[in-house]
């Protein structure tokens, strides 16, 4: 057998830099970091070297229909007497945690699958173009290698078999700790405040100090529905706050006490804290409570359970495995059924007519809207999109069927009743997930109400200096060889200053690569968004929104593209120069130096991204939205 492998071809896959080279005639699919690739394809020029980044794009879209496919398929797995795996997951309220688990949100900032299903694919096709059935891997994650093994003899491989058992003892331990935390911090948040006498009749779900926030003279500063509050007052509408505090989930950037964060809210009729609903015994019983995992465990050994994962000759389980078990141990769970009852317990005592959040179809919305028609099934629940997105931002994709509507067990996914989608874009995206054209209001967004589209300004005829703008998303991963690439492109081009904006809850510099750029990046600081682009000749971003936003202010936008999942609209809507290696990003800048106002946005290509991203019009999004609320309740 292993005679007769060695006459078949043989490719080699590389995340690390081999510490050999390879031989002559050896083809090599890289997903190197970009400066790494650079010296690797200049090192070996024996090998035909092919860049995964720009490989890859041929199979995103096969990977989105898998991975939107297995997740539906293993909520309705059935066991030997006919029960669906997601009504299995059932608690005493009827809800299935199953919409509460990682897994069914497919999160692609903070998970990997879709990543992997698209390199697995793009490995497989290879293979299968090259006739080859020999692989070496180098840096190779293990799940992807526990997949591929199946197919494929693996020559080389640094793959490290870890044991299960410390893994989950840290992921129970973390579990415990976030327990006591919010333990705690419930006390302290149940003697500090009480419930409010009444509420009003839009009640705006948020985070507190992530999402909205309020300053010792008593000016609410809400980052996502803006003017929206000011607007429903114009109405004669009464905006009321519920929202969650943690400090526990560790996405609060201040470290400030409890009373401090909280205490401007003592008295504020327009406010109150969730957790004030629940005691420390629902906190106690939901953490303690490991059933969950025990039916995961009793599914796991059903043949037909592991039948979803074989798609296209491949067995994807290797990829779930770990999120799977994990999202039966960690806090994930427990957090979201805390979140389900708080609103549960709100909505029985106060019957609040509607109840906007958002938070889209992640799983914290999907508790409150779980928890909210748990206690006022008259309720009406709203969603306002809270950023753009592609096909590819998978969060906001679901089956139609087995997702939207439930099939086969009645048992669909907490969802709202009305969208606001910021555009034509965002609005097709949630139909292809189920909803109507009447659910989905195509209003724009509050966040962005004051986006507008701003003429270009030209370039001097003879521009001496350039200032590019790096813009990071939430997965810094991701984003850092997005910098890697961009560091290098200009590392020997002076007149080119580059620095880098952030996103807020997601710190690239904290990212261990980091330090190797601070000489030549420099972070922006206690500026607005608006200082920082208006700064830049260039902005280069991966999917942020503020590339759309760039764009209508009439600046030059570059978009890096990746091997992994592309988030961005313009994965939709084209119109935007794209990049996905340090090659790529010079000969651009080569024409950009050449005629640099061929790269600024044509009033027409304004335009388009208006209506498909954000759906500008003469009246604003939260006007637009103000006066739906309005219709909605009277």
């Amino acid at each position: 057998m292993r005679q007769s492998l060695e006459n078949t071809s043989k490719i080699w896959i590389c995340w690390d830099v081999p510490e050999h080279p390879p031989e002559a005639g050896v083809k090599v699919l890289s997903f190197l970091w970009p400066k790494d690739e650079e010296d690797f394809i200049q090192a070996n020029p024996q090998c035909e070297i092919i860049r995964g980044r720009i490989f890859c794009r041929n199979f995103k879209e096969r990977a989105r229909q898998i991975y939107i496919q297995i997740t539906a398929q293993i909520g309705v797995v059935k066991n030997l007497s006919g029960k669906t795996f997601r009504e299995a997951l059932k608690n005493k309220y009827g809800e299935s945690v199953w919409w509460f688990h990682k897994v069914s949100e497919k999160d692609c900032e903070t998970q990997p699958v879709f990543d992997q299903i698209i390199q697995v694919l793009a490995i497989a096709e290879l293979a299968s173009q090259d006739e080859a059935s020999r692989l070496s891997l180098f840096g190779c994650p293990g799940a992807i290698e526990l997949v591929l093994k199946e197919k494929f003899f693996i020559e080389e491989s640094c793959l490290q078999v870890k044991a299960s058992g410390p893994s989950c003892l840290i992921v129970l331990l973390k579990r415990a700790k976030f327990a006591l935390a919010m333990i705690l911090e419930t006390l302290y948040l149940k003697q500090l405040l009480k419930p409010p006498q009444k509420i009003g009749n839009v009640v705006l779900s948020g985070l507190w100090e992530v999402s909205v926030s309020k300053d010792k003279n008593g000016q609410v500063s809400d980052r996502y529905y803006k003017s929206l509050p000011d607007e429903l007052m114009k109405r004669s509408l009464s905006p009321f706050w519920l929202v969650w505090f943690e400090q526990a989930a560790g996405v609060l950037k201040s470290r400030r006490t409890i009373a401090d964060s909280v205490g401007t809210l003592q008295g504020d009729a327009r406010f109150c804290i969730a957790q004030i609903f629940l005691t420390p015994w629902d906190i106690i019983h939901m953490f303690c409570n490991f059933k969950y995992g025990q039916v995961f465990a009793g599914y796991e050994k059903l043949k037909e359970f592991h039948r979803v994962f074989k798609v296209d000759g491949l067995d994807f389980y290797p990829l779930f495995k770990k999120y799977l078990r994990e999202g039966f141990l960690d806090w994930t769970i427990p957090r979201e059924e805390l979140i389900s009852l708080a609103h549960r317990r709100f909505a029985e005592r106060y019957s609040p007519r509607c109840v906007l959040s958002f938070l889209d179809l992640f799983i914290f919305a999907r508790a409150v809207y779980s928890g909210i028609k748990g206690g006022c099934q008259s309720s009406m629940l709203l969603d306002m999109q809270h950023a753009s997105c592609s096909r590819e931002k998978i969060f906001y994709m679901i089956d139609p069927k087995l997702e939207k509507a439930g099939i086969p067990d009645h048992d669909p996914m907490p969802q709202p009743d009305i969208v606001f989608a910021m555009g034509e874009l965002g609005q097709n995206i949630f139909m292809e997930s189920g909803f109507t054209k009447e659910q989905v209001l195509a209003t724009g967004s509050a966040r962005y109400t004051n986006v507008k589209i701003q003429k270009s300004q030209l370039f001097p005829k003879e521009k001496k200096d350039w200032t590019v703008l790096i813009v990071s998303g939430m997965d810094v991963d991701a984003e850092m060889h997005m910098v890697d690439c961009v560091h290098a492109a200009f590392q020997d081009q002076p007149d080119v200053k580059i620095l880098l904006r952030f996103h807020p809850l997601a710190d690239i510099r904290k990212h261990p690569r980091f330090s190797q750029y601070v000489q030549r990046i420099e972070c922006t600081k206690g500026t607005s968004l608006d200082e920082d682009i208006s700064k830049a000749d260039f902005i280069l971003f991966s999917y942020s929104t503020v590339g759309e936003e760039s764009l209508l202010k009439g600046k030059a936008v570059l978009r890096w593209v990746s091997e992994k999942y592309d988030a961005s609209v313009f994965r939709d809507i084209g119109l935007v120069k794209e990049f996905s290696s340090i090659e790529q990003l010079k000969h651009i800048w080569q024409e950009v130096r050449q005629a640099p106002d061929n790269f600024l946005p044509t009033l027409a290509q304004q335009t388009t991204v208006a209506q498909q991203c954000f759906f500008l019009s003469q009246v604003s999004a939260a006007e637009q939205m103000a006066d739906k609320i309005k219709e909605i309740i009277l």
